[in-house]
């Protein structure tokens, strides 16, 4: 999107006002940072007159209802890593949840959490020998942000506690 807007010589402020979000949401969305809505998409594709290429990226970033592209394996990237690096500034990240604290995050999807949580057997062994190194940076508030229940909390510090 950002090269075909400053091939036009569109300002992202300009693009702002025709999507009624914000410069820097523009900003992150061109840099992949924040995640698009398809009449974001449509709107940009018609002012670039960019000829539905932005709505079919759009499309393919979002097959079958998957907020990412089907190609885009995560978890078997993550299973071959050496070391796994995560900084997360308002929530564990997902290597770090129970079942209860990623259900809260991930509004009760089961399917998801079962997904996020099954993630972790890459850092207790699962099928390799060594595991990766695992390093998360977190900012001191998302340990205390509550998410979900006080309960959810409650278990999540006790696990936390029992895992260091």
């Amino acid at each position: 999107m950002r090269l075909m807007r400053e091939a036009k010589k569109v300002k992202q402020e300009t693009i702002a006002h025709l999507t009624k979000v914000s410069a820097p949401q523009v900003s992150k969305i061109e840099a992949g940072k924040r995640r698009a809505t398809r009449a974001f998409a449509v709107a940009v594709d018609d002012y670039l007159g960019a000829g539905g290429a932005l709505v079919n990226l759009w499309e393919d970033l979002n097959k079958d209802g998957h907020p990412v592209p089907i190609w885009f394996d995560w978890p078997v990237i993550e299973a071959d890593a050496a070391m796994l690096v995560c900084y997360e500034q308002s929530v564990m990240p997902g290597l770090a949840q129970t079942p209860a604290y990623a259900s809260a995050i991930l509004h009760g999807n089961q399917e998801a959490v079962e997904a996020r949580i099954s993630r972790q057997a890459i850092i207790t062994g699962g099928d390799r020998t060594v595991p990766p190194t695992l390093v998360i940076m977190v900012d001191e508030q998302a340990l205390h942000r509550p998410v979900g229940t006080s309960e959810t909390m409650s278990s999540f510090q006790r696990d936390a506690v029992s895992r260091s």
